[in-house]
């Protein structure tokens, strides 16, 4: 004897019943407010994700300043060589995102003047115009290049140059290191 058709469907829809309910899905149908603290910290951060295409498909994340933060940002990319990526964080912002007030730490046409990928990591060379900057600027610059950079396939860590020596820069917390950088020596500027 063949089980009727109809007692499999009601019992799918049962099971499918059970699960949404399980779900913790409200019955009613209406929003409930969860006051702020208890939402976990990073959920309150504000994000915001551009994604600009120019037809290659090849799709990079570079990193600009919001509000004294690092904001994660999608771009087109030109090619996979990492002076394009550079290109893209000492270019102004594009229109959108200078009305949200997203802008470059790097002032000036000469604050980076190339990148070299060697080994896990990749070696800035910076120029005249990031040493004009003051502290508190060379500080969310170093740390914008760092996330850009890190943010590439194979890139880990970060060296700095100036004039053919290698330079001491800051962390988090102001202290200066003489020894390559990662992303988590600025975890706390990053918003996304």
């Amino acid at each position: 004897m063949r089980p009727c058709a109809g007692g499999r469907v009601l019992a799918v829809s049962a099971v499918a019943a059970v699960l949404t309910l399980g779900c913790g899905v409200p019955v009613d149908g209406t929003a409930v407010t969860v006051e702020d603290e208890l939402v976990p910290y990073e959920l309150l951060s504000p994000t915001t994700t551009a994604q600009v295409g120019t037809g290659n498909g090849r799709e990079t994340t570079i990193c600009l300043v919001v509000d004294g933060v690092l904001l994660s940002l999608g771009r087109a990319r030109d090619d996979g060589a990492l002076d394009s990526d550079l290109a893209l964080i000492t270019d102004a912002p594009t229109e959108g995102e200078a009305a949200l007030g997203v802008r470059s730490a790097l002032d000036g046409e000469d604050s980076v003047v190339g990148v070299e990928r060697v080994g896990p990591g990749a070696v800035v060379e910076l120029g005249e115009d990031f040493a004009e900057l003051p502290a508190d600027q060379q500080l969310l610059a170093v740390a914008q290049i760092t996330c850009t950079l890190t943010a590439q396939p194979g890139v880990q860590e970060v060296s700095f140059v100036l004039d053919d020596r290698e330079l001491e820069v800051p962390v988090q917390g102001g202290e200066l290191v003489d020894r390559p950088v990662s992303r988590n020596d600025y975890l706390e500027f990053f918003a996304n």
